[in-house]
Formats: C-alpha cells, sequence, structure tokens
C-alpha cells in the first residue's frame, strides 16, 4: 500500500501493528531518501488481520521529514496513549549570512488514530542528523542516531534523552570533547547507531556500524562505555531471555581477486559482552536470478521457541529478481532452521518484524509493484516451513564430450507438498527450467551445476554438483584417391550418408570433375569422374556441391577451355548427378541430352564458381567471379578486372538470371567465395576486394546484399587488411536477419556479424601465433558457428595442420582442434555440424602420395578399445589362422569388427570378435583390426608378424597342420596297402607311412604313429 513508499519499523501495539516510515511522489530508493528533498514520514495502522484501519501522512508539515522508528507510548503499564516516532526533519536557519536547510533528528507523539500531532520537536545543529531507533523509559523517551559535522563524509554517534513530553534532558555525540579529547569516543567517527534497546539493568545495548556496544547509566554522567563487541555492523540488537544480547547486521567479506561481498550476520553475546557465537548468511556466487553479493540483515528478535527470527534484503539469493527481502529462522544456536526470500520483479527490501500473537511473524519493508515502490506489510504464518530437499542425477556420466546433450533428472528432490518451480544454472551462462531438462556444453571445462528447487510455501533450496566436460573425439577418419585428386566441398546425403565433390588429376595435366557418395561411415559407394576436355590437356573440378531438389546434387566448379588466341581460361560448369552417381543427362537447357550446364561471359574471358546453394523457388544460386575489363591477347603486362558474379537458375539449370558487382577501377579484384539466400527472397555474397599485391595490397571482406533478381541494395566493405590477405569466405543469415561472415582478416581467422542494413554488430579475430587460414563454415544447432581451415603450427618447414574452431553466437570461441600428421601438410576444406553434435570435416593433403582426400568425423563418443591374439605362432602358408579379438565400449558395445590381412584381399567384417584366414605366400604382413561401436566410432589395432613355409608333421596325412580323425583314417588305410613293402622293391612302398625312414613299412611304423597319434592326435 501506499504508492513510492516504504516501510522502516513495525510494532505490536495491543491489537494493532503500527508501521512507519516515508513517502515520495517519485520512485525511490528506500535507503536514500529521494533528491529534491521531496519526501515525508508515513504512518499506517492495522489490526491483527493486516487490514488498515488508520494511515497518515505529513506531507503537510511545513518541512520535509521520514520517520525511521516507531513505538507506542504508555501513560501506564497498559495504557497505550498514542504513537512516537524518531527520523529526521528539516530545518531552515540562517548563520554567517548563509542559509541552510539540512535534517536534524525529529522527535514526535501523534494520537492513537494517527491523525493528530500531540507534540514534536528537533535536535541537532546545522548539519544533518537523523534519529533511527527510540524507546520509552520510567523518564521519558531515549533516540540513537547518527550526526555530521562540518564537510565530513561519515557520521558519529547520537543519543538524546527527553522527558515524556520530548524536551531535551540531555545528548551526547561521538563529537564531543573537553581538553582532555573525545568524550565519548565509544561512538566517535565512523559510529552510527541504529538500534538502542533498554536492558533488565536499566542499561542501554546499542547496535552500531562498530559492533554491539553496551553502555551503563551512571548516576552523575549521562553514559558510561561498558563494552563493544561483535564483528560486523548491527542494525538491530535486543536483550535476551537468559541475560545476553542478540545483534543482527552485516558483515563485510574481502575476497581476493574479487568483488568484495556483504554476509548477513547473526551475533550472540552473554551477558558480559563475550561472543558465544556468530553466524553468517550469504553466498560465495550470486546465485540464479541473484542481483549481486550483498546480504544484509536489519531486524531480530527472540522467538517464543528460544530461536530468532531475522529480517534483512538479499541479492545473492534474490530469485525474483533485483533484490529480495530475506526471513529467517534459527534456532537457539543461531542454526537456520527455514528461511524465506519474498519478492516480486524488481527491488524488494525487507527492514522489521515482529512475533505476531499466534506464533507468525509479520514483516515490514517495500516492494516494486508495477513500476511503483510500496510500502510492504506482510504476515507469515504461524508453525513454520519444512524446506524441500533437492537432488538430481544426469546422463552421461562426467567427464561427458562438449556438444554432447546432458540428461538432467530432478525428479528426486522431495518435499512435504508439491514442488512448484525446478531452477537450473548450468554453470555456463545458460540457464533452464522444469524437472527433466537436456543441455549441450560447448567448451571443454568444469562447471558447477545448481538445481533450484521451490515449493509451494515459496522456501527454496538448492544443491550443485560439479561436471567436466571433455573435448571431442575422433571416431573415423578415410582417405580417398591418389596425389593430387582432392575434395572440396561436402554436403549430407539425405540417407545418412555424404557427398563430396572436387577434382580427380589422372595425368600431370589433365583433371576431371569428382563426384562420389559415401556411407556414414565414410566407406565409398560410387565414384563418379566427368571429362569436360575442350582440348587435348585440361581440367576441370567442382568447387562446391548441393542436394537437387528433385533428387540427386548438383555440383559447380569450373572447366578449362583454350581461347581464340590460346590462352587457357576457364568456364563456370555446374553438373546435375543422379542418385546413383550417373550424370543426370535431362538436365539441360537447350533440348540436348548433356547433362551438364556452362555459364561464361565470353570466349576470352575466365569465369570460376566457388559456391551453389539452393534457393526457396526450387532454383540455384552461384557465386564465383568473372574477369572483366580487358583486352585480349593476354600477356603479363595485360590490366584487368575481376567481378563479383552471382548466376540463378531454376531446377532444371536454366539460367534465371546472372549479375556482376564490380570493385571499381581496372587492376582491381572482387570475388565472390561464399552465398546464401536471405529471407526476403534476396541473396547475400561475400568475398574479398584486393588491390595491388599480396603482401602490400589493400584487401578487404566485402559482402553484397541483393534482392531476388540480383539488384544490389547494400556493399558492406571491411576495414582494410594490409599487408595480408583478407577475405570472407562462407555466410549466412542469422535469426535477427543480419547476416555472419566467416573467413580471415590481417591473418587472422575472422567472424564478422553484420546488420540487418549491413552495419558491422561485431568482428571477432584470433589466431595471433598460428597464422589460420579459414575455408569454409557451418551454423551449428544450437546457433553459434564451427569454421574449418589450417593453422601454421610448424614454423620452419611451414607445414600446416587441419583446424577447426567453434564459436557460440556471438563469435566467441567454445574450443579449437587441430589433427595433425607429420611432415605433411592438411587443409581443411568443408565442415558439416550433425544434429548428434558431431562433426564431419573434408580435408586435402597435399603432400601425401595416397589419400589426397581426408575424411574423417570428430564427435561425443568414446570410441571402442582392444586387442587380439591369434594361433599358431608362426603362422604357416596354406594353414589357417585363427584370429581372436577382445574388445571393449567405454560408453557403449561393440557390434562390429573389421579384419585386414595385409596381403590384399578384401577387409573381412564380422558381427563377432573371431575371424579364420589362411595366407597363401611366406612374408612379412601387417593385419590391422577396426573394431565398431554402436555410436560409429571406431579404433585400430594393429600387430605385424612373418608367415614361414609349412611345417611338416610325421602323420598328418592330408598336410593341414595337426592330427585329427581324418589323419587316423587315412594312415590306417595307406599302412594296410603298403605293408611289408620295400622301397625301391615293391610299387606299393608309401613314404608316408614309412615314419622311421628305414625303407620299408612295417609294425615300427605303426608303433611310430601310434605315440605320436598319443601325444598330438586329436
Amino acid at each position: 500500500f501506499l504508492d513510492h513508499a516504504a516501510a522502516y519499523s513495525v510494532a505490536l501495539a495491543g491489537s494493532h501493528y503500527v508501521v512507519a516510515g516515508g513517502q515520495s511522489s517519485v520512485l525511490w530508493d528506500p535507503y536514500h531518501p529521494p533528491e529534491g528533498l521531496d519526501y515525508w514520514a508515513a504512518l499506517a495502522k492495522l489490526d491483527l488481520s493486516g487490514n488498515v484501519v488508520d494511515w497518515e501522512t505529513f506531507d503537510d508539515e511545513p518541512d520535509h521529514n521520514i520517520a525511521y522508528s516507531v513505538i507506542p507510548s504508555y501513560s501506564g503499564p497498559d495504557t497505550i496513549d498514542g504513537y512516537v516516532v524518531t527520523g529526521s526533519r528539516h530545518v531552515a536557519f540562517e548563520e554567517d549570512g548563509h542559509n541552510y536547510y539540512t535534517p536534524y533528528v525529529w522527535l514526535m507523539k501523534v494520537t492513537t488514530n494517527l491523525d493528530t500531532i500531540l507534540w514534536q520537536n528537533t535536535f541537532g545543529e546545522p548539519f544533518f542528523h537523523f534519529g533511527n531507533s527510540v524507546i520509552q523509559d520510567d523518564t521519558g523517551f531515549v533516540i540513537g542516531g547518527q550526526k555530521n559535522i562540518g564537510t565530513l563524509s561519515t557520521y558519529a554517534g547520537y543519543m538524546i534523552r527527553t522527558d515524556n513530553s520530548g524536551n531535551l534532558d540531555w545528548e551526547i555525540d561521538g563529537y564531543m570533547f573537553d581538553g582532555g579529547g573525545i568524550l565519548y569516543p565509544w561512538i566517535g567517527h565512523g559510529t552510527e547507531i541504529h538500534s538502542i534497546k533498554e536492558t533488565s539493568t536499566g542499561d542501554y545495548i546499542l547496535g552500531t556500524t562498530s559492533g554491539i556496544i553496551k553502555v551503563n547509566v551512571v548516576s552523575g554522567s549521562p553514559l558510561t562505555h561498558a563494552w563493544t563487541a561483535g564483528d560486523g555492523s548491527y542494525s538491530s540488537v535486543q536483550q535476551t531471555a537468559d541475560g545476553g544480547y542478540i545483534g543482527v547486521g552485516s558483515k563485510l567479506v574481502e575476497v581476493a581477486g574479487a568483488d568484495d561481498r556483504y554476509d548477513v550476520v547473526l551475533t550472540k553475546l552473554d551477558a558480559g559482552g563475550a561472543v558465544t557465537w556468530s553466524r553468517t548468511f550469504g553466498r560465495l556466487t550470486v546465485g540464479l536470478g541473484g542481483a549481486g553479493l550483498g546480504d544484509r540483515g536489519r531486524d531480530v528478535i527472540q522467538t517464543s521457541d528460544g530461536g530468532y527470527a531475522l529480517v534483512g534484503t538479499t541479492q545473492s539469493y534474490a530469485w525474483h529478481g533485483g533484490s529480495d527481502m530475506w526471513l529467517i529462522k534459527t534456532d537457539s544456536g543461531g542454526i537456520m532452521q527455514w528461511d524465506l526470500v519474498l519478492g516480486n520483479e524488481g527491488d524488494d527490501y525487507g527492514r522489521a518484524l515482529v512475533e505476531a500473537p499466534d506464533g507468525g511473524f509479520v514483516l515490514v519493508g517495500s516492494m516494486t509493484w508495477e513500476g511503483s515502490m510500496r510500502m510492504w506489510m506482510l504476515k507469515i504464518r504461524p508453525g513454520g516451513f519444512i524446506p524441500p530437499t533437492p537432488s538430481f542425477t544426469y546422463t552421461p556420466d562426467s567427464p561427458f564430450f562438449v556438444e554432447e546433450t546432458v540428461h538432467f533428472n530432478a525428479t528426486g528432490s522431495t518435499d512435504d507438498n508439491p514442488l512448484d518451480v525446478y531452477d537450473w544454472d548450468f554453470g555456463d551462462d545458460q540457464t533452464g527450467s522444469g524437472s527433466t531438462p537436456d543441455h549441450t556444453y560447448i567448451r571443454p571445462d568444469t562447471y558447477t551445476v545448481t538445481l533450484y528447487v521451490t515449493d509451494d510455501d515459496g522456501v527454496r533450496r538448492e544443491t550443485s554438483q560439479d561436471l567436466t566436460a571433455v573435448a571431442l573425439a575422433v571416431q573415423w577418419k578415410r582417405s580417398y584417391g591418389d596425389s593430387g585428386d582432392y575434395g572440396w566441398d561436402i554436403v549430407t546425403s539425405g540417407d545418412g550418408g555424404f557427398v563430396i565433390a572436387g577434382q580427380w588429376k589422372w595425368t600431370s595435366t589433365n583433371q576431371d570433375f569428382w563426384v562420389f557418395k559415401t556411407d556414414g561411415q565414410g566407406n565409398v559407394i560410387w565414384d563418379s569422374k566427368f571429362n569436360a576436355g575442350t582440348y587435348s590437356y585440361y581440367r576441370s573440378g567442382a568447387l562446391a556441391v548441393t542436394r537437387a531438389h528433385n533428387g540427386g546434387y548438383v555440383a559447380a566448379g569450373y572447366r578449362e577451355k583454350m581461347d581464340a588466341y590460346g590462352a587457357k581460361t576457364f568456364d563456370v560448369w555446374i553438373v546435375k548427378v543422379n542418385d546413383d552417381g550417373t550424370m543426370d543427362m535431362d538436365w539441360d537447357d537447350d533440348g540436348t541430352p548433356e547433362g551438364y550446364k556452362y555459364f561464361f561471359t565470353g570466349p576470352d574471358k575466365t569465369e570460376q564458381a566457388y559456391d551453389i546453394e539452393p534457393t526457396g523457388d526450387d532454383g540455384y544460386i552461384i557465386a564465383g567471379y568473372a574477369i572483366r575489363e580487358y583486352d585480349p591477347p593476354w600477356t603479363e603486362d595485360t590490366h584487368y578486372r575481376n567481378d563479383m558474379w552471382l548466376i540463378k537458375t531454376d531446377i532444371g539449370g536454366v539460367l534465371d538470371w546472372d549479375e556482376t558487382y564490380s570493385p571499381g577501377d581496372l587492376n582491381d579484384h572482387l570475388q565472390g567465395y561464399g552465398v546464401a539466400p536471405t529471407a526476403d527472397n534476396g541473396f547475400v555474397v561475400t568475398g574479398n576486394f584486393s588491390r595491388g599485391p599480396y603482401s602490400s595490397g589493400d584487401h578487404r571482406i566485402v559482402t553484397i546484399k541483393t534482392d531476388s533478381g540480383g539488384a544490389e541494395q547494400w556493399r558492406a566493405s571491411g576495414t582494410a587488411g594490409d599487408p595480408r590477405k583478407t577475405f570472407g569466405r562462407w555466410v549466412c543469415q542469422t535469426p535477427d536477419l543480419g547476416y555472419v561472415v566467416a573467413g580471415r582478416h590481417n591473418n587472422l581467422a575472422a567472424l564478422q556479424k553484420l546488420t540487418p542494413s549491413g552495419g558491422q554488430d561485431w568482428l571477432q579475430t584470433w589466431g595471433e601465433s598460428s597464422l589460420p587460414y579459414i575455408q569454409n563454415a557451418t551454423k551449428t544447432p544450437d546457433g553459434g558457428f564451427a569454421m574449418v581451415g589450417s593453422h601454421t603450427t610448424d614454423m620452419v618447414n611451414y607445414y600446416d595442420d587441419l583446424y577447426v574452431a567453434r564459436t557460440d553466437s556471438e563469435g566467441k570461441i567454445a574450443w579449437e582442434w587441430d589433427y595433425p600428421i607429420d611432415g605433411a601438410t592438411e587443409n581443411g576444406q568443408s565442415i558439416l555440424a550433425l544434429p548428434d553434435g558431431s562433426f564431419i570435416i573434408l580435408a586435402a593433403q597435399p603432400h601425401v602420395s595416397h589419400g589426397s582426400t581426408l575424411l574423417l568425423k570428430y564427435g561425443p563418443n568414446l570410441v571402442p578399445s582392444g586387442d587380439f591374439t591369434y594361433t599358431p605362432d608362426p603362422p604357416e602358408v596354406g594353414r589357417d589362422v585363427e584370429f581372436t579379438a577382445s574388445a571393449d565400449d567405454p560408453d557403449g558395445s561393440v557390434v562390429g569388427y573389421i579384419w585386414r590381412f595385409g596381403d590384399g584381399t578384401d577387409p573381412e567384417p564380422t558381427s563377432e570378435g573371431a575371424a579364420s584366414h589362411t595366407f597363401a605366400a611366406p612374408g612379412d604382413y601387417t593385419v590391422t583390426l577396426t573394431m565398431v561401436d554402436d555410436d560409429g566410432g571406431e579404433n585400430l589395432v594393429s600387430h605385424d608378424f612373418t608367415v614361414v613355409e609349412r611345417t611338416t608333421i610325421p602323420g598328418d596325412m592330408d598336410g593341414d597342420g595337426d592330427l585329427d580323425g581324418v589323419d587316423l583314417a587315412s594312415f590306417a588305410e595307406a599302412y594296410a596297402e603298403a605293408f611289408g613293402a620295400v622301397e625301391g622293391v615293391d610299387p606299393n612302398y608309401n613314404a608316408d607311412v614309412d615314419l622311421n625312414d628305414d625303407g620299408r613299412v612295417d609294425e615300427d611304423d605303426l608303433a611310430n604313429f601310434a605315440d605320436i597319434w598319443a601325444s598330438d592326435g586329436s
């Protein structure tokens, strides 16, 4: 109630509550009166049910005023004759020719219905004074407050005693001195009195910014200091039932390397001022929804159960927004039993409380409501609250991978009533809600995850666990082609596989348009090369590929031709490929079954395409460049200009339109590398502008926005990247209709955000030490970006390594990864982000003789591990070798085994970890086992061994290397036929059964076989 108002004090007066505070005509901070002296005191009287019975504001008083404390005034033991208020009231005066208007301590008594001032008085001198607390004793009233003199920025304590009519009896302050110095140093400079209570001995206990102070009343002297205790600034203090004291306030906690924080402090003293215990309440870090680390206790009471209740304000636990009122109930030892954080959106404050006759609590303060600060009074039911018990589990177990979905489950949390709210702080500046949320981490790190549960009483509790996210792992890798065979772009095939486009070099001067398809594990399904030769030595290649609207794929690139002067130039060439890898011969623009398109600006000029994307009207948009403005024939001194070029076709590849975009003068160059359709059916294309030499010229990222017909709408030309190459390689539109460009700037990896009108929103660059080169990029499922290219880690030989960088939606690095191969260069060309958090990465390896195109999967999965054994050892030619694998998958199961025996035979897949193989020739072999898990992750293990010539075993009639029933039967038959035969004499002699080699088959040979069978037969 009362707009722009705050309550500072509440008192239980018989069958009513009386509340004191202040009001203004403007929104204000209740801790500081508004500027312009636009405030006044406000009193309210409520019945025990919270109904406002009377209220009064003092805005019609001639001077500005505010009430900080209110008590009932008694004319007898049980007779309330009014209410007494202290606070401040401005007083005008003139001194030394100057006019002043400053606050004095104000003491006022009003009638029980609040509408009549019975008497009032002010105390002080021409500076700043405030009355913060007032009590009544047998002879009058005592005020505790603060005063300031001169230009001092801090206050000293100020105490005033009056008679029952408000007339001054005595006053003391921390500035008073005589010849011996300060008379009352215990309330000296820097000490403000915020609370005063009378003790059972008629003395006073003070809550001050310098601790809890006990002062004694001594005849002949206003007060003497007994002791000071406590560590903190105390806003409220009272005597306890055991003769000791309890005080509440705030305590500064200095944190090295971080902002200081304030905790609520609750301190119990014995009767002599010794600390019995002291508790603090607050957070080390800001809780979910919190506004800071400022927690302050404002008022405390001893409750009827011997414990304590305190009220104040919390920022660190404030989950409603801004700051919140905080009620804490403790036992007699200061241990929290329960607490309530109360508030609304905006700043809310708790200032005072009393225990209600029924054992509940009445709290007062201020709440932000509908844009206004309002006086706030609320009743908390008796009996207390049982806090909920939060608990959560998660899968997969920690450590888990970045990019991997983590499933959280808080359904194990308990309470005596249903839980209303589940809030999550995932520790990475992201939050969530609900009992079973999912979350994905994108940065390798250890995170503190905190679950907050709130029951239907508004009681909130939290629990935390530390979780670790680790970097992704290579799942598998494949290589394709030979030296000079490069894949430049990749697209998903729609059936779980991938289609790669590039160039196939089949002689030192000839190369073909290359398109091939793999399954989801990178195994080739079909492989197609398309010849576009126009003369004996030609080159062609695919630089980009996309899925076709009507099935199959469309690849774009270039083909080489000879101009009229014998110079080699290039045309833009696009090819439609069917799902089976054959050229779509029906895809033509003139009725002839040619299966491809080429677009060019003239027979003597060069054009090239770098990107192709599907459009919303079932067509295609192609970005590249075209040479303009030169006079043939071509020579080293020819002046020319590259124009950025867009080509728009329909679904059949028929030209809709093409537009070029000029860089300006001759010898200026503008090339398009990446293009994307936009939400308004237009297009955005990015590339680079260059002027002058590579190492010292003017290089810029240039992005152009067009309408649906290719007409330029705006051009964004970045800052000059001199002296290093600067370019945009990839572009997309963002959900806010802006644009993100990936590329390079000043030899650094760069991600640039443009506004919808082409202005630069931000530019993130990185990689000062490794010269990263960004070739392509993709959007990630969470709205971030992944870029691929290369960077230089070997500054001696200048080998480049495959390089991947992942950012969030604001271009801030989440992780970086490189894939070095010793003595070789790997250049990342294209990247796909899969829904499961994996990345498919395409790279070129120009320094290898076999497998120049590299494809690998980098994802959130632990690959299997294991080994294998084999028998016999050593293996023998022509004899079965039995292989047995032992494999394990840490986060799943092993579902397949692939054996490569190193002898030119096809790989042998098995579902079980066993295989049998026979080697046809002796020699050294490397046998490799590939273990495949249920997530497609692979791991390899290899063993080298030597296959030897087969060893002859006596009695091994079939020569299979062992003795078995077949040999037994064969020996018996041959022995019977040859018995008694002599070598060279009898034609039925058989050396296979002459086991003792004596030239005669007899009983000795049978005995030898029996011995051999007994030891080796099976």
